[in-house]
């Protein structure tokens, strides 16, 4: 599912790999889940000097959710802790700079609890992790574009 969702959300190019860890010897002791996605080739245009295109670009993104739970009586309630790291390298050249590499990361944490009706409720942990992933670096994305690309139209 990963590799799909990769290929349509980024580029045809991208690598996606997901991970899980085991935090205990069950379930209750919550899992941990790594998302890697590997993106050789961004498509940005920079408004600098008629909208030069970038011409080559990585985009990188680690994504770590720590996977809790807590059993309240009959409830069990899961809480998921999301921290992205966003590398980002734009290689482009300026009139007056020459050559220029413009690099640089960000990292953001998320939290959400929710209540479940079992532990080993799959689809319900990949709808939520997915979604909060997608929320998480959207919302990174949004911010690099504005430092970093207007920061690019200053120089």
């Amino acid at each position: 599912m990963m590799p799909i969702y990769g290929k349509h959300y980024y580029s045809p190019t991208v690598i996606t790999s997901v991970y899980l860890t085991e935090l205990g010897d069950r379930i209750e002791e919550g899992f941990l889940v790594t998302i890697l996605i590997k993106n050789r080739r961004i498509s940005i245009i920079l408004v600098v000097e008629s909208n030069k295109e970038v011409d080559k670009g990585i985009w990188d993104s680690i994504n770590f959710i720590n996977v809790q739970f807590k059993k309240d009586g009959n409830r069990i309630k899961v809480t998921y802790k999301l921290t992205t790291t966003i590398i980002l390298q734009m290689f482009f050249k300026h009139t007056t700079c020459g050559e220029v590499d413009l690099s640089g990361s960000v990292t953001r944490q998320n939290e959400e609890t929710y209540e479940i009706k079992s532990y080993l409720d799959n689809q319900f942990h990949i709808e939520k992790i997915g979604k909060m992933v997608e929320e998480l670096e959207s919302t990174l994305r949004n911010q690099i574009e504005e430092v970093y690309f207007k920061k690019s139209q200053e120089v």
